[in-house]
């Protein structure tokens, strides 16, 4: 089974020479936890909940958006429901388990 990370360079890799994608990008989400010299640290957020691995545009304009998972990986509700809000919205956006998936979902 190949690892999610795998995925992810493989897919940036491919979106960074296909002729309809603008530009392509990895997102991380989580937070980060910075010590002050006061006493309480402070909280860094970066992302946001259910934003996909990788965004992106289309060279149409339209927003890209991908969630990439390893064969077993499940999809969050909030994952999904960012998916459903780009397609919803015009853009395109789908979950790759592997490069075939985002091959088939480039294809006019």
């Amino acid at each position: 089974m190949q690892p999610e990370r795998s995925i992810q360079k493989a897919i940036i890799t491919y979106l960074r020479y296909h002729p309809r994608v603008a530009w392509a990008e990895r997102m991380n989400v989580g937070a980060h936890k910075i010590e002050t010299q006061s006493k309480s640290p402070r909280f860094v957020r970066y992302g946001f909940k259910g934003c996909s691995d990788i965004v992106g545009q289309l060279s149409t304009g339209q927003f890209l958006a991908i969630e990439v998972k390893s064969q077993y990986g499940r999809i969050t509700t909030d994952q999904k429901a960012f998916l459903d809000k780009i397609n919803d919205s015009g853009g395109l956006a789908f979950v790759a388990r592997s490069i075939d998936d985002v091959v088939n979902s480039l294809i006019e």
